[in-house]
């Protein structure tokens, strides 16, 4: 039979096995605060320095700030006018050709979709563009439904096409000068 008693080495493996925590887990609270406290002071000077490093600010003249996405925004405003001029003279006369006026159709909404989460700042060169993005959305709808109606466009598209310029333009000029 074995000896029950321990051997001296058993003894010392077992002295030095740590012991496992008795508080039930509450030991993780205090390493958590201090990385909640340390996150919320560092995150804005990190964010700060992402923003720099990644261009999702520019620097307008007189060293007035524009966000990035209302430079885009009105870049983009821009494209989608300028699809937009491309195929509308395709689409004067109701009824289109079915499968091209879907085509652009989507082509230009698709345009919109992605453009619009870009014009959600409150600066003027944002609101600019977004109210371009609207002007070029009504454009769009009202051809679709004189389309869908087989009426011509009761609204010339040409003074519409100047509107939409005049509205881009204003949001780049907006973009430009930091506002």
């Amino acid at each position: 039979m074995a000896n029950p008693r321990p051997t001296q080495t058993a003894r010392a493996t077992m002295r030095s096995r740590p012991e496992p925590p008795r508080s039930g887990g509450s030991g993780i609270l205090i390493p958590l605060l201090v990385l909640a406290v340390v996150g919320f002071f560092v995150y804005p000077k990190a964010k700060a320095w992402y923003d720099e490093q990644t261009g999702a600010a520019e620097e307008a003249p007189g060293g007035v700030v524009v966000p990035a996405d209302c430079v885009r925004c009105a870049a983009q405003a821009r494209l989608t006018k300028l699809a937009l001029e491309n195929g509308a003279d395709r689409f004067r006369n109701a009824p289109f050709p079915a499968k091209e006026w879907e085509s652009f159709r989507t082509d230009i909404q698709k345009r919109i979709h992605r453009t619009n989460p870009l014009c959600r700042s409150k600066t003027d060169s944002c609101k600019k563009g977004a109210a371009a993005l609207r002007k070029i959305r009504d454009l769009i709808t009202e051809l679709d439904s004189s389309n869908r109606s087989g009426v011509a466009v009761s609204v010339e598209t040409g003074p519409q096409l100047e509107e939409i310029e005049k509205a881009v333009a204003e949001a780049e000029a907006a973009a430009r000068s930091g506002s």
